[in-house]
This record gives structure tokens, sequence and C-alpha cells, in this order.
């Protein structure tokens, strides 16, 4: 099997796999951990992500399931996981808030990212000293060598819109109040809001201002992201973030209604022509 380029979303697949086909058996996490004689407790974090299984186990549980065909493959992956690390090589770039390391790894290897930005520009878009500013601000007894590694790993997250083979493919709703929120000085603003017209020519970036004339929409809770992965029947992720941390929502009845909002929203915000349009206006309220 070639090297993975996320590990959090192999480990995602694991855990994904390990209920859906727990629940297609008709099997209760209680028969399951009877049948691997552990605790329900056990089996939980199997399909949480928080611990992977060992191969023993899925030699156990994948037959019990009616998926005896799929140990081999189980066993690979998670020989090769055990020795790399659960967080992501990014997360040790700096500290991240409660739950963002998680985040890091799975945004390396999502395959689609849709998300809508109330307040800032997307962090996989910003400048180096949009990012700088933002890191200082938001926290000012920050020591200035953390809020050096936080923008460095803010920009080092950015490759994943450059990544070999499939390229992150990003599609953002961003509100127009964000082009006019000065962010650092009027250079750093122009240079902002040019880097936003360069990436949106890119085929695997889209973004979409929504106008502040469109009022009242059902985002006004603020910003999410929305994370898909190439794992067949996987419903994806959503994130939401607040000054604390991050937290997660993966039902699929939960996702769904992510899902209709983010429809609600690319619905009523400029087509990448007129966002750009947009773009180039509020560019050119930022004069040098």
């Amino acid at each position: 099997m070639a090297r993975l380029l996320s590990p959090a979303v192999y480990r995602r697949m694991i855990a994904f796999e390990l209920q859906r086909m727990r629940k297609a058996a008709d099997v209760t996490q209680q028969e399951a951990a009877t049948k691997l004689g552990c605790s329900r407790v056990r089996i939980n974090h199997f399909e949480s992500m928080r611990n992977l299984p060992r191969p023993a186990d899925v030699e156990v549980l994948l037959p019990h399931y009616g998926a005896t065909g799929r140990v081999e493959e189980f066993r690979e992956v998670i020989t090769m996981l055990k020795d790399v690390p659960q967080d992501s090589d990014l997360a040790r770039l700096a500290e991240v808030p409660r739950g963002f390391d998680i985040y890091l790894g799975l945004e390396q290897g999502a395959h689609n990212i849709r998300s809508y930005e109330a307040m800032i520009v997307p962090g996989l878009l910003q400048t180096p000293e949009y990012a700088g500013v933002l890191m200082r601000g938001h926290d000012e007894e920050l020591p200035e060598d953390e809020a050096v590694r936080r923008t460095e790993l803010r920009l080092a997250r950015q490759q994943v819109l450059d990544r070999e083979g499939t390229p992150l493919e990003l599609t953002t709703v961003v509100d127009e109040s964000v082009l006019r929120r000065r962010i650092g000085d009027t250079r750093i603003m122009r240079e902002q809001l040019e880097h936003l017209l360069d990436v949106s020519e890119r085929t695997n970036v889209a973004v979409r201002i929504l106008g502040a004339d469109v009022g009242v929409h059902p985002a006004l809770h603020g910003p999410f992201t929305l994370m898909d992965f190439a794992i067949p029947g996987d419903p994806g992720v959503v994130y939401l973030e607040d000054r604390l941390g991050g937290r997660y929502y993966e039902d699929a009845d939960e996702i769904a209604e992510y899902i209709g909002v983010m429809a609600h929203l690319l619905a009523r915000s400029l087509d990448e022509s007129e966002s750009r349009r947009l773009l180039r206006q509020a560019r050119e309220e930022f004069v040098p």
C-alpha cells in the first residue's frame, strides 16, 4: 500500500467502516464487545477514532460482521499506522486549540472542502502578513515566537491546495464585510485581496462573495466547514470553531442540515466572475 497522505483520514476510514459493518450485520456494540472479550466502551473507542484497533481485534470483529474478506486490508492499514502519531505532523509546528489537531489531519486528506467565512479570509487563502496580524490580535499576550510558529502553521496548511496527485477542491463563500474589515494596514489588505483574486483563478479553488444586500440568511450563526473524504459511504464532517476550541458534527442528519445551508449560500452568493469583480473593487478601496 502507498504511503499515506493523511493518517487521520485512514483512521477515520477504519472507524467509519467498523461502525458501518457492525450496523449492517445488526450487531450491537455490546455484542461486539462480548465477542472480542472487552468492554463496550472499547468498541465505541474504535468507532470514534479515539483508539486504533489491533490486527488481532479486526481478525475477530470483521468475520463476526460478515466481512472476512476485508481482514487483510484492515490488518495492512493498521500495521502501517501503528508507528504514525495520531495527530497531524502540522500540529507539532505550534500550539493549537482543542480539537484542531484532528482537524489538521482531516484537512490534509480531505477530497473536498466547502466553507462559509463571516469574519476573516479563510485560513487556506491568507497571506503571511494577514495571518500574522490575526495571530497577534487574537491573543495580545502571545509570545512573538509562538505567533511566528502559528503563522507558519497556517501557511503550511495551504500546501494541501498543491497536493501531489489530487489537490484539495475548495469552495468558500465569504461575506462581503470580510473584504472591508481592515486586518493590518492598507498594504496588507490590498495584498490579501490581490492574493484572493489570484487563487480564485485556480481550477481547484472557487471563491464566492455573499453580498451585503443579501440580508438575513441561514448561516448567521457563524462560520462552518464541510469536509468530504474519498471513503465510499462516508457522509463527511462538519467542523465549527470558537475561541476555546473546535467541535465536530458527524451524524448524517446534522451534516445534511449544513449541506442545505451551504446550498442556500451558494444560490444567493455572487458567481465566481462577479465575485472577482467585487474583489477588484474592494482592492481599489485600499489605496497604497
